[in-house]
């Protein structure tokens, strides 16, 4: 009389998923993605549609492309964004932000699909270059050049640039305000408004990029996202 053991693969797919489910995103892909297609289809159909903002936020703070009181705006910002399954905190996932002259590299560590979708969904700000220091509201252009600033406020903030034109002695913005200073105090809140606006626009431009970014990596169903840890 033969025994026959029951093995994991032979049990339904339910039962399957409930036991899957114990398991974090770093095991299901470590242990069982590439064992053969129907393990594969099972993995991406569990992985989790949707990005964790939670995540990404801390993510976002640590990389500091997002400064809160000291703000570089220029049209050169990009980073490219490359997500990866925490090994330590393996149910979350990370992302990198990459700058342009440090991507060449992981044109040799990722698959040529992986890194096709990376670059698709760069990040990228048309903002024109300024900074302001929230403390001291000390304004000064990158540029020498404020007329093209001046232009972006007025394109994209019109009633800032309203208050802008209409205060001060030279009805536009001056080249450095101290926090001395208080004959600009009207022009030093409608910057500190913008740089407020501008922010949650990137942070959302982020998102957007993240979730576009994962929802195609997903939906590569023989792309291990383990592959996915490159070297920094």
């Amino acid at each position: 009389m033969s025994s026959h053991r029951l093995t994991l693969e032979e049990l339904p797919d339910e039962i399957q998923l409930m036991i899957l489910k114990y398991l974090s995103h770093y095991d299901w892909y470590y242990s069982f993605f590439r064992l053969n297609c129907h393990y594969n289809n099972l993995i991406k159909y569990i992985t989790p549609i949707n990005i964790n903002t939670k995540w990404l936020d801390y993510d976002i703070d640590q990389s500091g492309i997002l400064i809160s009181d000291y703000w570089v705006w220029n049209d050169r910002f990009l980073y490219f964004m490359v997500p990866k399954i925490r090994a330590s905190q393996s149910n979350s996932i990370q992302w990198l932000f990459i700058a342009p002259d440090s991507v060449d590299k992981y044109t040799q560590q990722l698959d040529r699909r992986i890194f096709h979708i990376i670059q698709k969904y760069r990040v990228q700000s048309n903002a024109p270059g300024f900074l302001v220091s929230k403390a001291n509201y000390y304004f000064f252009s990158i540029s020498e050049d404020l007329s093209h600033l001046e232009e972006w406020i007025r394109e994209n903030y019109p009633a800032h640039y309203e208050i802008i034109r209409s205060f001060g002695p030279r009805h536009h913005l001056p080249k450095r305000i101290t926090h001395h200073d208080g004959k600009y105090l009207e022009i030093k809140h409608a910057l500190a408004e913008i740089q407020r606006l501008e922010r949650l626009k990137r942070k959302s431009m982020i998102y957007e990029c993240a979730q576009q970014i994962w929802s195609e990596l997903r939906g590569l169903y023989d792309v291990n996202l383990l592959d996915l840890v490159v070297e920094e």
